[in-house]
């Protein structure tokens, strides 16, 4: 049996999506998940190659693998909400780039 060669193309939504909720697709894919495994190994792979700032660096631990919220991010690194919700869009487009193989400048 031959597998298959399905190419996923990652938006935006799809990818804060994923990394809102990494820990519930890490548990899916740790309960036997393909789709959750696959997800999972995407965004890990991803987010080794893409080249974030030091701030993009802390927004990314603090909101996606502490799970505090955009209010709690702005608290911890003294700087607006909207600054954090920018930073976030910054950090997801970098990483859906990389997920589709498009090159970063």
């Amino acid at each position: 049996m031959q597998g298959l060669d399905v190419e996923i193309e990652y938006t935006s939504k799809s990818v804060q999506n994923i990394l809102e909720h990494f820990f519930h697709f890490q548990h899916s894919a740790e309960n036997g998940n393909m789709d959750a495994l696959i997800l999972i190994a995407d965004m890990k792979v991803a987010t080794k190659k893409v080249k974030l700032t030091e701030q993009q660096k802390r927004v990314y631990y603090c909101r996606f693998l502490r799970e505090y919220t955009v209010e709690e991010v702005a608290e911890v690194m003294c700087i607006s909400h909207q600054a954090v919700s920018r930073l976030i869009e910054r950090i997801v487009a970098k990483i859906v780039k990389v997920l589709n193989g498009e090159e970063l400048r």
